[in-house]
């Protein structure tokens, strides 16, 4: 941002990625409020407290089953069908057996409510598009993230997400320009993952 140009025989994107925000009424004034994208972060502020989860793939079931060690109920809202989750068998059915999951399904949240800390939510049913209310301290979103790349387009090959595809050496298209961390194409989008990635491309 000052206008500076430096000059490197190498340049590595570690550019991140910011949690996908669903636009929901409440959701940005709460943040930080009740309102959080990381349970490992968060959890212990909601000890014996309730707290929603939003979403259904991998992430979303078993930061939902970690946050019961802290929580007094985890409700999961699911806008798929009964039994219709997006993530690995093994975390479903630990989660399907944990008695302190509560699940909502075929439902999304229109709005989080609240003055000055999260009270509730209001939900919609996708089939009768009934609307209903749920109280909870809480509301943890996991719905994915979007890769910091606006300024890339046109200059690395970028997925259709956006994210920086590299090879195994974290080779970008463009000849010494590598990248690193949670803006890259990869699996898992942990701090242990994007360390490895920047020894790499060092």
């Amino acid at each position: 941002q000052s206008g500076r140009e430096y000059r490197g025989k190498a340049v590595i994107l570690t550019l991140g990625a910011v949690p996908k925000s669903l636009e929901i009424k409440g959701e940005v004034p709460l943040r930080g409020k009740g309102v959080s994208y990381c349970a490992t972060c968060d959890a212990d502020f909601f000890e014996e407290l309730d707290v929603i989860v939003v979403g259904n793939g991998d992430a979303a079931i078993e930061e939902a089953i970690y946050l019961t060690k802290f929580a007094e109920t985890v409700a999961l809202i699911v806008r798929r069908r009964e039994g219709d989750l997006r993530c690995n068998k093994t975390s479903a059915e630990r989660a399907l057996a944990n008695p302190k999951i509560k699940w909502v399904w075929n439902s999304v949240v229109e709005e989080i409510k609240g003055e000055g800390l999260v009270e509730g939510v209001v939900l919609k049913n996708l089939q009768s598009r009934e609307l209903s209310e749920l109280a909870a301290n809480g509301v943890f979103f996991f719905v994915g993230t979007v890769p910091n790349t606006a300024l890339l387009k046109g200059r690395v090959a970028l997925d259709e997400q956006g994210y920086i595809i590299t090879n195994e050496r974290m080779e970008t298209s463009l000849p010494g320009v590598y990248a690193a961390g949670d803006v890259r194409l990869k699996y898992l989008r942990q701090v242990v993952t994007a360390v490895n990635d920047g020894a790499v491309a060092a």
